[in-house]
């Protein structure tokens, strides 16, 4: 984000003591009631940083991340949403999503993320919208451990390592985005430091699958979520949080030692990460397969919702 841009976002947050020092503006830090000894910022100690891609970090309560989950922390905490300050981030934010081909996870092990994060969010209220929608079930919700973000406007999927740590926190949207810049998909920076996709994480992987039974792959959580739910809470559906896969995440699959069924969205991003899976597994796991026919639909998700998910089955194909 621009300076111009970090001055106008530190005004709407009502962050006062905003000062230029190059690649960063300083404030008093917005945490302060919250997580400061005696509810106030002494010497200035928070920053946003300058640029394409922009953070936050408070070197008196440690708080750092992406300046969208900034907006959210600060609504989370003071219980009054700012619409404005929510749309101004994500028109003037660069949201893209980094390239995995190239995520490398440096010598830090992955970060393990106290559960008592998740009591910042609230637990989906059945009148939820989304849940009547999709037909998501309560007893899939509290399987899978979600939450909601009222600030954000998100579902939350709690990411976990196959032992079953929380290792990551993302949301999806549950309204119509703000603006055509608004990401579907957001991963909540400012719990940890790592990147559980740089580390072979995929999303289900927690659930742990019989021996010689497919894994089941897929792009996004959700899909994920209703696609096991329609498979009577099937075990072994994970999901790559994105079409884009990383390396680890391939060796993860390598090392499963179960067959994998392919069904990532019907689209040119789903397409070359399947093209991806194949190149780099058809000699290393014990069978490659995926859904040829997707009824029309763009992903399992809609397959689920348009009843049309066993004849998308019928099309399994076997190819490696």
């Amino acid at each position: 984000m621009k300076k111009k841009a970090i001055q106008h976002l530190l005004r709407l947050l009502g962050i006062t003591g905003g000062e230029d020092n190059g690649d960063w503006f300083n404030a008093s830090c917005p945490f302060a009631p919250w997580l400061h000894s005696k509810g106030v910022d002494t010497r200035p100690s928070f920053g946003i940083s300058v640029g394409k891609q922009s953070h936050y970090h408070c070197f008196s309560c440690q708080r750092s991340g992406s300046l969208p989950m900034l907006v959210s922390n600060l609504i989370m905490m003071s219980g009054a949403d700012n619409p404005e300050a929510r749309a101004f981030v994500m028109t003037h934010e660069n949201l893209s999503l980094p390239d995995y081909e190239d995520v490398e996870k440096h010598d830090e092990p992955l970060q393990v993320i106290s559960d008592s994060v998740l009591k910042r969010f609230e637990k989906v209220p059945p009148t939820l919208k989304m849940l009547a929608e999709r037909n998501l079930k309560m007893e899939t919700v509290k399987r899978w451990g979600l939450r909601y973000d009222r600030g954000g406007y998100r579902l939350i999927f709690p990411v976990r390592d196959p032992q079953g740590m929380l290792v990551g926190v993302r949301g999806r949207l549950t309204i119509p985005p703000m603006t055509p810049k608004t990401p579907k998909y957001l991963t909540y920076k400012g719990f940890s430091t790592t990147d559980p996709k740089a580390y072979g994480i995929w999303y289900g992987m927690h659930h742990r699958l019989a021996k010689g039974k497919k894994l089941i792959l897929v792009e996004g959580e959700l899909d994920a979520i209703l696609l096991a739910q329609a498979l009577a809470q099937r075990d072994g559906v994970w999901a790559a949080m994105g079409a884009a896969v990383s390396s680890e995440q391939i060796r993860a699959i390598q090392a499963s030692g179960h067959p994998i069924l392919l069904f990532f969205d019907d689209d040119e991003a789903g397409y070359a990460a399947t093209a991806k899976i194949i190149n780099r597994c058809k000699q290393v796991v014990p069978g490659l397969f995926r859904v040829k026919d997707y009824q029309g639909c763009k992903d399992p998700a809609e397959l689920v919702e348009k009843g049309l998910l066993g004849e998308a089955l019928k099309s399994i194909e076997h190819f490696a």
